[in-house]
């Protein structure tokens, strides 16, 4: 029987960490009520952020590419899950974190580790 997976990706200030009106944008990805985040390195005055949109207010240039930052984000996040997803690999909020920033390690399953012996074995059995 097959699992329901539930993914959500939010974006949010960080207020505690306001300096001069300017807090950083954090990325909260939830899968099955685990959470994990991302700090996304931009920052973004607190009075142009929408919180029921999650993106920045206004048609000022700044706010287009921070929009458009956020869009493309989303979109690498989404690509992200699909492709563990279609792998079959364990899926959790902290692995697609590590499979987006390129921190993720090779897994093996054992049918994969006795091809692997197979291969090595099969010179010494010759």
């Amino acid at each position: 029987m097959k699992s329901r997976l539930v993914f959500s990706l939010l974006f949010w200030l960080e207020t505690s960490r306001v300096q001069n009106g300017m807090a950083p944008i954090i990325a909260r990805i939830t899968v099955n009520g685990k959470r994990s985040n991302i700090s996304l390195q931009r920052k973004v005055d607190v009075a142009r952020w929408s919180k029921s949109r999650s993106k920045a207010t206004g048609s000022s240039q700044e706010s287009i590419k921070l929009n458009r930052f956020l869009d493309q984000f989303q979109i690498n996040i989404y690509e992200t899950f699909d492709k563990l997803v279609k792998e079959k690999a364990h899926i959790s909020p902290q692995s697609i974190k590590s499979r987006y920033l390129g921190q993720d390690s090779q897994e093996y399953s054992l049918l994969d580790l006795v091809e692997y012996h197979n291969e090595k074995m099969i010179i010494s059995l010759k």
